[in-house]
């Protein structure tokens, strides 16, 4: 075999190609690169910034807001739930939805029913929220409670001696309410009482006393309610539904004249805890007038529940 024949045949084949490759048989390898890596954005991520608590001297009972901060550091939007925490439990949720990079600001209505520092929490960012008891002069009866027509009154206008019931019944406090309506005989009504407090314990048992001894002698009531007033009362009634007020209760409905003119009086004594109320509604008789006390007597009463269960 003449192995010098091929040996030459492969040699002019090697130089050939040397050539067209331009004189060099690695060309193609070098000149060869992987094909470009596309990074991709990194997901929506939420983040609560901060927590700003309702300024200081929140009531109990009352609702605060809450703000809640909160951003997308990711480079995507989306959507997520914010959750406030209370003390450590769950209180509420908003969803929010965010572009990237966009901060919201979150507003919750926290209500807590009782004095004291409350821990707010959301994410891993915390605060505080300090609630105080609700003040006794809220549990008054308002303007906005009534009717139109209605304006504010002194007791010096009514000319109702009030302090012989804040010495009878005690308490170092008293809050007075009082309202007229005066535009004409049919709506003719004068609605006026007292929120004495803190009575003592002993003051607790002597009003509670009291109102057994009216119960069973109405009749000592009137005549308590005459030296208030200053007029005697032609009859009177009990009301049950006023009896049934508060821990203890009277309610009674007197008639009276003054000046040859016939008025009914609503007078409602009771208590909650150490807190003494006495209520009066007058109006005339025979107008028709429709304004039950009851309802008033028992907004009084859920209110001063309300300060008491705020303590």
């Amino acid at each position: 075999m003449n192995t010098s024949k091929y040996t030459l045949i492969f040699t002019i084949v090697l130089i050939i190609l040397t050539s067209c490759s331009g004189g060099t048989t690695s060309s193609s390898l070098s000149t060869y690169s992987s094909p470009p890596t596309t990074s991709q954005p990194k997901p929506a991520n939420f983040v609560v910034a901060s927590i700003i608590p309702p300024q200081a001297g929140t009531n109990a009972g009352t609702p605060a807001p809450v703000s809640v901060v909160v951003s997308n550091t990711g480079e995507v939007g989306g959507s997520s739930s914010v959750i406030l925490k209370v003390n450590g439990v769950d209180y509420s949720a908003q969803d929010v939805t965010l572009a990237p990079g966009e901060s919201k600001t979150v507003v919750f209505q926290v209500t807590e029913p009782k004095q004291g520092t409350y821990i707010l929490a959301s994410g891993s960012v915390t605060a505080s929220m300090s609630v105080t008891q609700l003040p006794m002069i809220q549990a008054t009866l308002r303007l906005a409670d009534l009717p139109a027509g209605f304006t504010p009154v002194s007791y010096a206008e009514i000319g109702v001696d009030l302090s012989i019931l804040s010495s009878e019944f005690g308490g170092n406090k008293s809050d007075w309410f009082g309202f007229a309506n005066t535009n004409n005989p049919s709506t003719f009504c004068f609605i006026f009482g007292l929120n004495m407090y803190p009575l003592t314990t002993l003051q607790q048992i002597s009003f509670d006393s009291d109102i057994i001894v009216y119960q069973v002698n109405p009749a000592k009531a009137i005549q308590d309610f005459e030296s208030g007033f200053g007029s005697s009362f032609t009859s009177y009634e009990l009301l049950p539904a006023l009896n049934k007020i508060g821990d203890k209760s009277l309610g009674l409905r007197c008639h009276l004249s003054e000046s040859g003119i016939n008025f009914i009086l609503d007078a409602v004594m009771f208590r909650v805890a150490d807190t003494v109320t006495v209520y009066y509604q007058m109006w005339i008789d025979g107008t028709g007038f429709n304004l039950p006390s009851e309802t008033f007597v028992k907004l009084i009463e859920s209110r001063i529940k309300a300060v008491v269960a705020s303590r």
